[in-house]
Order: structure tokens, then C-alpha cells, then sequence
């Protein structure tokens, strides 16, 4: 059986006929959450701007990258709200997860293009914050999207896996700590997850 992207979780076999209505509901749920995650993050973006400091004075890139990530995250407001009102249009639940995932991901990808385009310019202080940000941005994905632990997986590699492999490519004094810090935090399936 090919790998199952809404629900990646085995079902028991007794269960096995309600696939179909369990995929409705949790695409439902995803769409039902997104619309309110998406508006917190409209105001943690303004909080992250300020995190990143004095960088984008020095590189004109993540500005340009900021405002893409905010227009991503508006018009991901936008479409998920359309596409909840009007679920005739994408009717599938897998091509409406689909489009789901793909929105998670690109906005994951704004944030490691934020990292990679900032990261040479901040300091120990400010990749501490943005570390802090970012880590909170991802707990609140977490929640918003319980639903599909494979579309916050597609949100949360690109934006802590960047942060890491960043840090660990070219590290600089005071990094060390706060690596492990993420580390002790982010887990393969979420973040504060117990052991």
C-alpha cells in the first residue's frame, strides 16, 4: 500500500472502511484551523522582522524575502478560506491536502530563505531569538496542524532544518548552546514532544 499523506498512520483493520470519511474530516480540519494560524502569524511575522535586526540593512534580500513570505502567507489565507466555502472546486480530500502541503511548504521555504539570507548578519543575541521564533512559529504549526503530521513536516524541515544546518556548517561563538537547546526541543514529529 502506497504511502498515505493525509494520514500516514496505520489504520486498524476493523476501521480500514472509514478511510475515505476519516481523509474528509481531517482535511476539514486542517482548513477549519488554518484560517486563525495564519492570522497569529500574520503578527508573528511582524515580531520576526524585528528579531532579525539590523541584518536586512545589509542584505537587501530578506526584505524581498520577507514580503514574499507575507504575500505566500495572505494568499494561503485566501485560498484556504475560498477552498473551505466552496469545496466543489478541489473535491478530492487528497488534492485539497495537496494544495494544503504545498502552501506549508512554501512558507517553510520563506523561512529558510530568511535564515540563509540573515544568518551571516546576526548575532549571537538575534539567531537566539530568531531560533526562539521560529521554534514557537513551529509549536503553534504543530497544533494547527495535528491533523497531517506530513504537511508539518513539509512547514518544519525547511525552516528549523536550515537553523540547524546552518549553525552546524558555519557555527559562531555562543551557537553551540543554543543548537542543543533546539535540539532538546524539536523532535522528528513535533516539537515538545515527550520521549
Amino acid at each position: 500500500m502506497p504511502l498515505d499523506l493525509i494520514s500516514p498512520l496505520p489504520l486498524a483493520v476493523e476501521d480500514e472502511p472509514f478511510r475515505q470519511r476519516l481523509h474528509v474530516e481531517l482535511v476539514n480540519d486542517l482548513y477549519a484551523r488554518a484560517k486563525a494560524a495564519l492570522l497569529s502569524l500574520m503578527v508573528v511575522l511582524f515580531v520576526l522582522w524585528h528579531v532579525l535586526g539590523e541584518a536586512p540593512d545589509h542584505q537587501p534580500w530578506i526584505g524581498r524575502i520577507y514580503f514574499a513570505l507575507t504575500l505566500v502567507v495572505v494568499v494561503r489565507f485566501a485560498m484556504y478560506s475560498y477552498l473551505e466555502r466552496n469545496q466543489a472546486k478541489v473535491p478530492l480530500p487528497k488534492d485539497r491536502h495537496m494544495l494544503f502541503m504545498l502552501g506549508t511548504f512554501m512558507v517553510g521555504i520563506g523561512y529558510a530563505g530568511l535564515n540563509i539570507a540573515a544568518y551571516p548578519f546576526l548575532s549571537t543575541a538575534e539567531f537566539g531569538m530568531l531560533i526562539a521564533c521560529i521554534t514557537g512559529i513551529n509549536a503553534g504549526a504543530l497544533l494547527s496542524m495535528s491533523a497531517s503530521p506530513s504537511s508539518y513536516i513539509a512547514y518544519m524541515a525547511p525552516s528549523i532544518g536550515t537553523l540547524l544546518l546552518l549553525a552546524w556548517i558555519r557555527p559562531k561563538p555562543g551557537y553551540g548552546l543554543i543548537l542543543i537547546v533546539l535540539l532538546l526541543v524539536v523532535r522528528p514529529f513535533g516539537v515538545g514532544r515527550a520521549p
